[in-house]
């Protein structure tokens, strides 16, 4: 259960000190187009409970797994004073509701955390599955780590990866 899961439990089952790849896919029914998409609102929303597992065994590599509906799905969001307009009698505030993509939330809190993320929409049947069904993937690496970063210099796979990053 992620939501039980810290640093120390995961040491104590396993032994290890260290940890290169963490991989899950966070619960799809708060994104996914065939619920009610009710995102953060949704008591299955476990994406905070995956970054804080995330930033307490801090991982070489972070493989996350969700539906394609996480690429639409705003989050919930509140109203904020944008700005104001004076009048004879009084100022006139008005509000804007300030809106985030999901994929821009798990992208963003992954970054602050000091991870190099990228989202990718990979359907089933590109692997060979008889039907579409899109599948968005999160992969992330620390940025820590200079010796990774290195072999990203001499991996062409790597390069292909960050000539598309910059001409989006």
């Amino acid at each position: 259960d992620i939501r039980t899961l810290t640093k120390e439990s995961y040491h104590e089952r396993t032994g290890l000190r260290t940890v290169d790849v963490i991989s899950g896919g966070f619960p799809c029914q708060p994104f996914s187009v065939a619920g009610k998409r009710r995102g953060a609102a949704d008591d299955r929303y476990l994406w905070p409970e995956m970054l804080r597992a995330i930033r307490e065994i801090q991982p070489t590599w972070v493989i996350g797994e969700n539906v394609g509906g996480i690429i639409s799905m705003v989050q919930p969001c509140d109203e904020v004073e944008v700005g104001g307009q004076a009048s004879l009698l009084e100022e006139d505030y008005f509000t804007q509701k300030d809106q985030e993509y999901v994929v821009e939330t798990v992208c963003s809190d992954l970054e602050r955390e000091g991870y190099s993320v990228q989202p990718f929409l990979i359907p089933a049947c590109a692997i060979g599955a008889p039907h579409r069904r899109d599948r968005v993937w999160f992969v992330a690496n620390s940025k820590g780590d200079d010796n990774r970063k290195q072999g990203r210099e001499h991996n062409p796979k790597w390069k292909t990866i960050e000539r598309r990053e910059t001409k989006v």
